[in-house]
């Protein structure tokens, strides 16, 4: 019984410290890179593990300290290593709702972010032998910063590290044991408050 009397003591005490629960909406497009990727599926070019660009748009609604944000992200060419490679087109397109929490410190604001979403594999080759095209459930965890510039816009840097649900590929042509993608992706963008 003295356990959940202490979560509830120490859940009580942070949501007292938490500040004024006044809601805030925040827009943020951003730009990144990806790395340390891996996965599962067929990478004849090892293009996966390479940095490639990512874009995407969150959108965050805060109360105090904590939030809540929906995204949505692409990384053209994950799996595409370039010219003379197997792979002539690849994509990854994430869907995601995640929970952040926040710690102002003076006039920055860090956060840790948690969540859970799908995410689009799609590749072709050349020969449409180990074409996919497919949605897989993803985690995705990390942290960022939020640093204003003015009353309503923020500079948001952030870093995070995305994994897939190891299994069957199901829409593959061709399978060659289980299938999954992780990668890093950092990236940065403004947050307009409205």
């Amino acid at each position: 019984m003295r356990t959940p009397i202490s979560a509830l003591c120490v859940v009580a005490a942070v949501l007292s410290s938490a500040g004024p629960a006044r809601a805030e909406w925040l827009l943020t497009p951003f730009a990144g890179v990806t790395a340390g990727g891996r996965t599962g599926y067929f990478d004849p070019d090892g293009a996966a593990s390479r940095s490639k660009p990512a874009f995407g748009v969150a959108v965050t609604k805060a109360w105090g300290r904590f939030a809540v944000e929906g995204e949505v992200a692409g990384v053209p060419g994950f799996f595409t290593a370039g010219e003379g490679g197997l792979i002539t087109s690849s994509s990854l397109l994430s869907v995601s709702g995640n929970a952040i929490i926040t710690q102002p410190l003076g006039g920055l604001t860090p956060y840790a972010v948690a969540g859970i979403g799908a995410i689009r594999v799609r590749m072709q080759d050349t020969a449409d032998v180990f074409s996919v095209s497919e949605w897989q459930p993803v985690l995705n965890v990390g942290g960022g910063l939020l640093v204003p510039v003015t009353g309503r816009v923020s500079v948001r840097g952030d870093v995070r590290y995305r994994f897939s649900r190891r299994g069957d590929g199901v829409g593959s042509t061709i399978g060659f044991g289980t299938t999954y993608v992780d990668f890093w992706r950092v990236s940065a963008g403004l947050a307009f408050a409205f």
